[in-house]
């Protein structure tokens, strides 16, 4: 399988698909990618679709300097919303941490494993 990330424009929303290692470096290239796609079509909804990535290699740490020193860096507006679609598996914990993390941090980000779902809320 190969590692990708792929940014598409929906309705109203940036919608990116990511494959491979979850890594820091990965999360940065896909913030960088989705904010610049979000300012060129004036949307600040995001759905990123983690379900065929692979293991998280990201530590607690990461998490919290993501939320809290990174984000905002990356160009994301106030207000925005992040829906991440996830597998129901053993890393599940560990997404329901950085959604603790992120909220904690002020931002509208929420998990979801089920797509129908992540589309309504966002």
């Amino acid at each position: 399988m190969n590692d990708f990330i792929d940014i598409k424009r929906g309705k109203d929303l940036v919608h990116a698909h990511f494959r491979g290692p979850v890594t820091l470096e990965r999360l940065d290239e896909l913030m960088v990618k989705t904010t610049e796609k979000a300012k060129e079509w004036g949307f600040n909804k995001y759905l990123v679709d983690f379900r065929e990535a692979d293991e998280r290699r990201v530590t607690t740490s990461d998490d919290y300097d993501l939320a809290y020193m990174k984000f905002e860096q990356y160009g994301f507006e106030p207000g925005s919303k992040h829906a991440l679609l996830v597998r129901d598996d053993k890393e599940m914990d560990q997404w329901r941490f950085v959604e603790t993390v992120f909220r904690n941090a002020g931002h509208n980000l929420r998990i979801f494993t089920e797509e129908q779902k992540a589309f309504e809320w966002i």
